[in-house]
């Protein structure tokens, strides 16, 4: 959490990212995706392994741009560069 945050200083997004708590409300989920969506934001899962990932399928579906593990579901459900981006979490760069 530190190093989030010292990068969150370092490239001056205060205010530019919102972190989502887990969610058991599937109105109330769309409606926040979609929401995401009409501000032009993004969804960032970076997870070290999602074993099936129905918040990258959901955030998908709404038109989200989506980035996520490449360990686990996440590797099957997107197609890098075409329906999401595949992010490798042991290698930041």
């Amino acid at each position: 959490m530190k190093k989030m945050y010292d990068l969150i200083e370092e490239y001056k997004l205060n205010g530019q990212f919102r972190w989502i708590s887990s969610q058991m409300n599937r109105v109330r989920n769309g409606e926040l995706y979609r929401y995401i969506c009409d501000t032009k934001g993004a969804f960032v899962q970076p997870a070290l392994y999602e074993a099936f990932g129905l918040t990258v399928v959901e955030a998908m579906t709404c038109g989200l741009p989506t980035f996520a593990t490449c360990k686990g579901g996440p590797a099957e459900i997107i197609v890098h560069g075409k329906s999401g981006f595949h992010i490798d979490p042991y290698h930041g760069d």
